[in-house]
């Protein structure tokens, strides 16, 4: 899973109306799925409880779109909110730090994708062997 994993990470920082600054990390994970290639999010920014958080999704991207499933896809909070002061500074401090974890993200990730993906072969073979059975008594 991991010799797949291309280097380049794509970071960003921006300042929104609603949140304040935000960083954004995206690395492509080189894997093609159903739902489209994987790629995996790490985003630190003040969180609804208003303290600065890190989290981490793998979302989906196919026809120019990012897509994600609340209940099929990775996701993960990366370390403890804190309380402070929401600025480009402390934003960028915590997503580097909050970063140095990525090797450890991208095993769970490898794992979580590994699971999922051999439940769905199961799930594909069982319903394919459902439908020859159908067939056969029907003959």
């Amino acid at each position: 899973m991991l010799e797949t994993l291309t280097s380049e990470i794509m970071t960003t920082l921006r300042k929104n109306m609603r949140d304040g600054w935000e960083v954004r990390s995206a690395i492509d994970l080189g894997i093609m799925a159903a739902e489209g290639k994987r790629v995996l999010i790490v985003t630190t920014s003040k969180g609804h409880s208003g303290r600065l958080s890190t989290n981490a999704t793998v979302q989906h991207a196919k026809n120019g779109m990012m897509m994600w499933c609340l209940t099929g896809d990775y996701s993960k909070a990366i370390g403890e909110p804190v309380k402070v002061r929401v600025t480009e500074k402390t934003v960028s401090a915590k997503h580097a730090e909050s970063m140095q974890s990525l090797p450890a993200i991208l095993l769970e990730v490898g794992e979580f994708y590994k699971k999922k993906d051999e439940a769905s072969s199961l799930k594909q073979f069982e319903s394919a062997q459902d439908d020859q059975d159908a067939w056969d008594m029907s003959d």
